[in-house]
């Protein structure tokens, strides 16, 4: 039986390279809009438990900076990265006391201009009946902007939650 061999013409040289880079870039696109997709859900997370604690203690009858607080020190994950505090536990609880003057900050607290992530924490009193709490992350950024306009993203995501209970601190604070 004669062995076949096969030929190869000059035009079909690198078509196999060609493919396989071709095949990677899309891999590669389909991973990082992947990872866009979670890093917006985790942020969409955090802002839902910051809202949960905002809420329980503003209709439990705390005082709206303190039950902010504890917003903000829920949200600590999606509060910008790059400060890594040794502590950060007690500096947590010393925030929760001293508030600002408690030593602990993040970026996002505290925006440079209004360009930048702003974590955005705000309660109010719809009504005597019921409380609504806010969290928001405003200017949330991408990856790489790169990124972003290859999958038609002009403007940064803001994840937030919304939240409205009823006012139980009504049935046993005095004003």
């Amino acid at each position: 039986m004669e062995h076949l061999r096969y030929r190869r013409d000059k035009k079909q040289r690198g078509t196999v390279i060609f493919e396989s880079v071709l095949s990677i870039c899309i891999i590669m696109m389909v991973f990082f809009g992947l990872f866009q997709v979670y890093k917006w859900a985790m942020a969409e997370l955090f802002c839902h438990y910051s809202i949960f604690y905002s809420t329980k203690g503003v209709s439990l009858g705390y005082k709206t900076n303190i039950a902010l607080r504890g917003a903000r020190v829920a949200a600590i994950a999606i509060s910008g990265g790059g400060v890594t505090h040794a502590d950060e536990k007690s500096m947590a609880e010393n925030y929760m006391v001293n508030g600002d003057a408690g030593g602990l900050h993040y970026p996002y607290w505290h925006p440079q201009n209004s360009n930048s992530p702003y974590l955005r924490v705000s309660s109010t009193a719809t009504d005597r009946e019921t409380v609504e709490c806010l969290t928001i992350l405003r200017n949330m950024p991408l990856v790489h902007e790169a990124i972003g306009t290859v999958f038609g993203i002009r403007r940064n995501p803001e994840p937030s939650a919304r939240a409205e209970a009823y006012n139980y601190s009504k049935l046993y604070l005095k004003e």
